[in-house]
């Protein structure tokens, strides 16, 4: 699910700078597969990366954007109810599937050792599990860094990412650079829930 939504990502903005009909079919096949994998971080990662991209074309290519993602969202929708349905009735939206409880857990164990962090990848032993689930990681890029690396860490990995940040801006009117910063808001809004447990997914997405 993440790498076809990160190609869909890219695709899309290959299209929007130059728009033919392979560039349209390769970002609508790898759109459709971001929606079928039905990863819910991905999708909403996919989305927001590529709105910036849709508004500044103008007003066909944001209507096009929208009508094709209104399409795909039908097609594939017999392919996500089963899984959807049971999310929505189960009301596990409430708790966003029981992150709520895997960042409370995660500011107990960074109140602990706020400054140095307890060690790179200790949230796979320190973390609670519930039942026969072990979250791993913290699923959220910021509190996993902070609860890991410590305050120092997380500081520098803001550095990291501003440094990075500032060049995709710098190139910013190139494709390669327009692709950094829809790559960077990926990575971003994903991190916000589902950050890997080895990396920062912006940091590694960026290298």
């Amino acid at each position: 699910a993440l790498m076809t939504s990160l190609a869909g990502v890219i695709a899309f903005i290959q299209w929007e700078v130059k728009p033919d009909r392979w560039r349209a079919v390769r970002a609508v096949v790898l759109a459709g597969g971001t929606m079928i994998l039905m990863y819910k971080s991905c999708i909403v990662a996919y989305g927001v990366a590529i709105t910036p991209f849709a508004f500044r074309s103008g007003y066909r290519t944001l209507v096009k954007t929208l009508v094709a993602v209104g399409l795909l969202a039908w097609l594939v929708f017999p392919w996500v109810a089963p899984y959807l349905m049971p999310y929505v009735e189960s009301e596990g939206y409430l708790t966003l599937t029981g992150r709520l409880f895997i960042w409370a857990n995660a500011l107990d164990v960074i109140a602990a050792r706020p400054i140095v962090g307890s060690g790179y990848d200790s949230s796979k032993v320190l973390l609670s599990g519930f039942g026969d689930f072990s979250p791993g990681h913290a699923h959220n890029m910021w509190l996993q860094a902070w609860m890991c690396l410590g305050l120092i860490g997380t500081v520098l990995l803001l550095a990291i990412l501003w440094s990075f940040s500032k060049v995709a801006l710098r190139y910013r009117k190139l494709p390669v650079g327009q692709i950094a910063i829809a790559l960077i808001i990926f990575g971003l809004v994903r991190g916000m829930t589902d950050p890997s447990s080895d990396l920062c997914p912006p940091i590694g997405l960026m290298l």
